[in-house]
């Protein structure tokens, strides 16, 4: 009778969590999580603040071809979400762009987070039970990296969309294939391509050969008519380049796409550099607390959706992927949409946190199927001392977060904030939560009750940090500047210039006045602008006679990671 409930009870869960009861709870989850500091935080240098100017250009002007910052092409990302910032913003100021808020250039990035999420909801029901789909599902929604980036106005939200949509609709086009899935399939890498370039085919074509590979043929290849898929992404894609290349030249043109793709590979950009094995390292961060379950996912997904071919011999990493046979169809599946893209990117030069985003779902999907498997072949595993250790390690990531928690409730407590006590006891008591609970994990191996604690101290966290960081103003250099100079020039006539401190929130903050000004060219930009008002660090002022300081701010500016104070002031006319 109990084994009998014990199913019933089972069954009711399924229906609940992959029908309209799992969708709603998916969502209120990803707004609990996300809203918090999305309408309060300033405008986040660099990128966020480059990609609302650009986009606030483009409806000043009236040119969606070319996005612009300031006077120069913005061109080494594709269109798309400079397209949905614009129409966002208009949508809100009703055509006034100069009612434009921060936020309102970030609606796209919510909106494609929230999309991403239950998109790799409805790939797990399609692969796996209700319970898995949806596990995985909350697991990239509480992670820390797309809980960050779904408060900027950035590409990366909407490129993540498009992305998982067309993972799934591979998996739907291979396993229920209609005419329809395979239009909507290519029309989702075509807005991939227009989000954010080669990104998405490298996912997904990469995984599809992969795939091929692995069934030795290529009968599910022919199923995606990659001619209409070549003119399907085609029709999308080139009349915008063309529109492009005929204003600033092919020539200048292909050399900022030979920059933005071959150039990535072979240097890093911007100075955006790493070691090998950069993001398999901070995989373990970005995805907390999922990651707990990051090796029992893939050796699950190995061993189940990759079993090794009978009598076959390996040698090297080809030779390994070669012995391999396709098992079950959904592990093998998503371990063949990480492992091309996931090498690629170990392999490019420059290596940002985020790079991998894309194949996150994926990697969700396989943990949630590891931390719900009640194999005994997985149990044995997780007891394993190796696992144990990994697992402190884990522990000691998520004693981290929470001490950065408890940092902020410092820094508040600094500003004269008393509630900053308030989080400074909420990071302290996530710390010992975390220490009690690895005791807890390498005692007693308790898995399942120890991603749920995590899942809550990482929503609790997370909800923290959202309200905690818009009120702190350490962080905020540009933004407390760009406020003294109003309140000496309420009219906003007079020229702002920024001396040494080089930050793009100000020429968004200024709506396009402020001007960066190197210490040499100064005098001759005074004289040019008598009346500017100027921005200088305070170890700069001295050396610049009659510079008369009006107000200073002391902060820390996170980009460059200085502490220091700025002077706003004025030369006498």
């Amino acid at each position: 009778m109990e084994s009998r409930a014990g199913a019933t009870s089972g069954m009711v869960w399924r229906r609940r969590l992959g029908g309209v009861p799992g969708l709603w709870m998916l969502l209120a989850l990803c707004l609990s999580v996300y809203l918090p500091g999305f309408f309060s935080l300033p405008p986040i240098d660099r990128d966020e603040s480059r990609f609302a100017q650009a986009s606030r250009q483009m409806v000043e002007s009236g040119n969606y071809a070319v996005p612009m910052v300031l006077a120069k092409p913005r061109l080494n990302k594709p269109p798309m979400i400079y397209w949905l910032q614009s129409l966002s913003v208009r949508g809100f100021t009703w055509g006034d762009v100069r009612r434009d808020a921060i936020w309102m250039y970030r609606v796209p990035s919510l909106l494609a987070a929230v999309a991403a999420v239950l998109l790799t909801w409805r790939m797990g029901c399609s692969m796996f039970d209700a319970r898995a789909a949806w596990l995985g599902a909350a697991l990239l929604a509480i992670c820390p990296v797309l809980v960050w980036e779904a408060k900027q106005a950035r590409a990366d939200m909407v490129l993540l969309a498009f992305t998982v949509a067309a993972m799934w609709l591979l998996w739907e086009v291979w396993t229920h294939p209609t005419p329809m899935r395979v239009l909507a399939f290519w029309a989702a890498v075509g807005g991939g391509v227009l989000v954010k370039g080669p990104v998405t085919p490298l996912v997904v074509l990469g995984g599809a050969a992969a795939w091929c590979f692995v069934h030795r043929g290529l009968a599910d290849a022919r199923r995606l008519r990659p001619m209409i898929g070549v003119l399907v992404v085609g029709i999308m894609v080139i009349p915008w380049v063309a529109l492009v290349a005929m204003r600033v030249g092919w020539e200048t043109y292909l050399t900022i796409v030979i920059r933005e793709t071959l150039g990535r590979g072979v240097e890093p950009a911007e100075g955006h550099g790493g070691f090998p094995g950069y993001h398999s390292v901070l995989v373990f961060i970005l995805l907390f607390p999922g990651s707990l379950f990051l090796l029992a996912g893939l050796r699950r997904g190995v061993m189940l959706g990759m079993p090794a071919r009978a009598g076959a011999r390996s040698r090297g990493v080809l030779g390994w992927i070669a012995s391999r046979a396709c098992g079950r169809r959904a592990e093998c599946f998503l371990l063949c949409m990480i492992g091309p893209a996931w090498v690629v990117m170990e392999l490019v030069k420059t290596k940002l946190p985020h790079y991998t985003l894309p194949v996150y779902p994926a990697l969700c999907l396989l943990m949630a199927r590891a931390a719900l498997s009640n194999a005994p072949a997985v149990r044995a595993w997780l007891a394993t001392r190796r696992v144990r250790f990994l697992a402190g390690a884990w522990c000691g990531v998520g004693v981290a977060f929470a001490g950065l928690i408890a940092a902020l409730g410092w820094l508040a407590i600094v500003e004269g904030h008393g509630w900053g006590w308030c989080v400074l006891a909420i990071g302290a008591a996530g710390s010992l939560l975390m220490v009690l609970e690895g005791r807890r994990l390498v005692r007693d191996a308790l898995f399942r009750p120890l991603l749920a604690s995590a899942a809550r101290v990482a929503v609790v966290s997370l909800v923290v940090a959202g309200l905690t960081l818009p009120a702190l103003e350490t962080p905020w250099v540009v933004s407390r500047l760009v406020a003294s100079a109003r309140a000496f020039d309420p009219a906003g006539h007079r020229p702002l210039a920024f001396v040494v401190l080089r930050e793009d929130s100000a020429v968004f903050l200024t709506r396009g006045k402020a001007s960066w000004v190197k210490p040499l060219e100064l005098r001759d930009y005074v004289a040019a602008n008598p009346t500017a008002l100027v921005v200088i660090p305070e170890d700069y002022a001295p050396h610049f006679a009659g510079y008369r300081p009006l107000a200073s701010v002391e902060g820390y500016n996170y980009p460059k990671g200085r502490h220091g104070v700025w002077f706003l002031g004025e030369f006498p006319r």
